[in-house]
Order: structure tokens, then C-alpha cells, then sequence
């Protein structure tokens, strides 16, 4: 009993470290990423025609859904702005660590880099 209650009190209950997904990813959007390559996984070990009618539209799923989850964080960090600016500057700094930064961008008539 003694040892079972450090266990349970040492234990973290919360997963932490690095996630495969960007931060953005719903739970249900994971889930269907997850899915959709396990059927593509399973497309290319068959081959066949049905397989991939599944993992095409579990793709189109994913794609829809990622577009949405992603607009809908956007429309957050531009809302939050001016009550929650470390939001913003959270994901401006994610935005420099990815690839897909642009070397300027530009305000009204105002441009940085």
C-alpha cells in the first residue's frame, strides 16, 4: 500500500514532451490523422482499389478538417491580441522555428523582415 501511494502521487498525470502534431491539431483531428495512415499503410501493402477509395477520403477528411482547426486558431490569435499579446508572440516565434516564415511581411504600407 505504501509503495502503490508513492507511485500514484510521483506519477505525472499529464504527458509531457513533444508532440508529433502542431499545436493547432484538435484531438479529433489527430485521431483522423492517425487513421488516415493506417490506411494508407494498409493501401500499400494491398494495392487494391477499395483501400485506397478509404485512405482517399479519410486524406480529403483530414484536409478539410486541418484547414478548419487551423483557421478557427488563427481567427483566436487575432482575437486575443489585444487582451493575451504572449499568444501572438507564442506563435510567432513557432512560425520562425518552421520553414514556412516569410522573409517580410508587410502592415498597411509598413513591411519587416
Amino acid at each position: 500500500q505504501g509503495l502503490s501511494n508513492l507511485v500514484k502521487i510521483n506519477t505525472p498525470l499529464k504527458r509531457v514532451g513533444w508532440s508529433p502534431f502542431p499545436h493547432w491539431f484538435s484531438n479529433e483531428l489527430k485521431a483522423m490523422t492517425i487513421e488516415k495512415k493506417i490506411l494508407h499503410r494498409i493501401y500499400k501493402n494491398s494495392g487494391l482499389d477499395c483501400d485506397y477509395l478509404a485512405f482517399s477520403r479519410a486524406r480529403a477528411a483530414c484536409k478539410s478538417l486541418a484547414s478548419r482547426c487551423y483557421s478557427s486558431y488563427i481567427t483566436h490569435v487575432d482575437n486575443s491580441i489585444s487582451n493575451n499579446s504572449k499568444l501572438f508572440w507564442n506563435h510567432v516565434k513557432k512560425m520562425r522555428k518552421s520553414d514556412s516564415t516569410p522573409s517580410t511581411m508587410k502592415l498597411n504600407d509598413e513591411e519587416a523582415s
